[in-house]
């Protein structure tokens, strides 16, 4: 039996999720965006593992581009934006339960 037919006969039993990746969800969040205190780095833009913020079209008071939030629903709240932004300027809000 050589290697590649030793893959297939163990393909039937590797493991799946429960269920589809775009589905689980850490926590059910809105992204606030502190315009005034951002500075343009973009990190949270390169960062985030489900690329829900882009580049902004409105200037701030230092006259950069602030992130803007491209797609909510995607977001799983893993807080990754906000835990490396450099200048605090985005953090994660929790949502009301029964709201």
């Amino acid at each position: 039996m050589t290697v590649s037919t030793k893959w297939q006969a163990n393909a039937s039993r590797i493991r799946r999720p429960v269920s589809e990746p775009q589905k689980l969800k850490l926590r059910d969040v809105d992204i606030v965006v502190l315009d005034d205190r951002c500075k343009g780095c973009g990190i949270c833009i390169e960062f985030c593992p489900k690329k829900v913020l882009e580049q902004g079209v409105k200037l701030n008071l230092r006259g950069v581009y602030v992130p803007r939030i491209k797609d909510l629903v995607s977001c799983v709240g893993c807080g990754l934006c906000e835990e490396l932004c450099p200048d605090f300027a985005i953090f994660l809000v929790d949502k009301k339960k029964g709201s």
